[in-house]
Parts: structure tokens; sequence; C-alpha cells
């Protein structure tokens, strides 16, 4: 009688794990593919920000275009939280969320069956990053995180329910650079820059240190209007989130969202 209770528990957990790992393609609970045991650990090493796409968390690198499939160490888990989604170690503790910019060590490779613990669905796509040691989040997950170095291109700004486009012919830019806790770029006619500070969970504290400077060329009354807009704006920023490879800065009663460069 012990030993067939002993059987029926273990094949309980079985099933709640296996119930675990098989949620593929819902935004709520994403895909979370997990190696196999005792396999060798590849050593390179990959930075890009955590994404959830189409039910998938991907890592979108900074050093190309690609957007990676992680396939996460044996033991790894993930958990939401409310609209967050936390990746949690062997040891239980929290190392990323979404939208964090975070290392993994690892590398690709094309024999992803050869790893993965389980079945891959039918509409995944690669490429895919076998997590060998995972880094985790920058600032060491702590809990304050960095951009990183990103670029990125605003596609629209004002209040979330009416919302501007950009004039014609206009680029307006932004890069963080979450080492040195500085922002750059163009304004649509002069160029611009200032000091940082981003922490805390998603969304993530953004504090600037000190005014926003820049230069000062005028490029007509349409496109200084637009520009002063912009720059006062993203002078009483306050904090930002990622959300579907796009960057969004709330700023007090407005938003600035942008696309990536």
């Amino acid at each position: 009688m012990k030993k067939t209770i002993t059987v029926l528990v273990t094949l309980l957990i079985m099933l709640l794990l296996a119930s675990v790992s098989c949620n593929a393609g819902d935004e709520d609970s994403p895909f979370f593919p997990v190696q196999k045991t005792g396999l060798d650990q590849m050593e390179a090493l990959m930075k890009g920000v955590l994404v959830l796409d189409n039910g998938y968390l991907r890592v979108e690198s900074i050093y190309s275009d690609d957007s990676y499939l992680l396939i996460w160490p044996y033991g790894f888990s993930r958990r939401t939280e409310g609209e967050e989604i936390l990746i949690i170690n062997g040891d239980g503790k929290t190392v990323a969320h979404v939208g964090d910019m975070i290392q993994v060590g690892g590398g690709e490779d094309g024999a992803t069956k050869d790893y993965i613990g389980q079945k891959l669905p039918d509409d995944v796509k690669g490429p895919y990053w076998i997590v060998g040691e995972f880094v985790g989040a920058d600032s060491n997950a702590t809990g304050e995180y960095s951009l990183g170095v990103t670029s990125w291109i605003l596609k629209s700004f004002g209040e979330p329910d009416n919302l501007k486009t950009l004039l014609d012919d206009t680029e307006i830019t932004l890069t963080l650079d979450g080492v040195e806790g500085t922002l750059t770029g163009s304004a649509g006619c002069n160029n611009y820059s200032g000091n940082y500070e981003a922490q805390g969970l998603s969304p993530k504290n953004f504090t600037l240190l000190g005014p926003i400077v820049s230069t000062e060329m005028s490029c007509g009354e349409q496109i200084d209007k637009q520009e002063y807009e912009y720059l006062a704006a993203l002078g009483t920023a306050e904090s930002y989130k990622f959300e579907d490879s796009k960057l969004e800065i709330t700023c007090g009663e407005q938003v600035l969202i942008f696309n990536k460069k």
C-alpha cells in the first residue's frame, strides 16, 4: 500500500511539472523551454533585452538584429506576478524580469533538439540560444537594472489617448547608456544630452540628473515647436517599460514611444 501511494505521488508530481513546462503560445503563461540535465556548457556571452514575443521569451541581441529564443538551464522556471514575468533560477531566486537588459552565457546551436527537455511547438522559430551560465540582469540582479547601451527612434508622443506622430522628413533619436548613465540624441534639429538613472522593477523608475542641454540652432517654426515639445516631455520623465520591442517612457501625463533603431 505504501509503495502504491509513493508511485501515485510521484506520477502526480510529474504531471504537475509537465503542465508547467508545456504552456506554449499563451501570453499569460509563456512557453519556457528547459534543457536536459548533464549537458556540456558553451561559453559564449550574449547581451540583450528580454522580451515577450507572441508567447515566447526571447532576447533581442544588442550585437545584431537577431532575436533568440532562450533554452534555459535545467532547474530554472518562470513566474507571473500581475503583469510581470519573472525568471527564477535553480535556487529559487529572481534573476530577471521581462524588459530587463540581461547577459547570458552559453551559445547558439542548430541542434536544439539535442539540448531541450521537451518538444518545441510547431510555430516556434529560431535562432536559439542554449543558456550556459546565466549572468543575470545588469547590476547583478540586485533590483536595479540598466538599459545597457540602446538606440531608439521616436514613433509617437503626447497624451496616451491623443498621440502625435512626427512631422514628415524629421527624425528624433535617443541613445541610452545605462553603464555611464548618459542619454544623447537628436531632437529633430538640435543634438541634446543629459544624465539619468533607472532602477526598480517594471515599469522602472527613470530619473534625470540635472537638465537636458542642447545646441541652439533653428530649423523652422514647426520643427522647432516639435523639438520643444519633445524635450519638454523628456525633461519630466518618470518611468519606462519595454513592450513588444518598443520603449515607452512615461513623462507626467504624456508618453514617448520609441522603436528600436
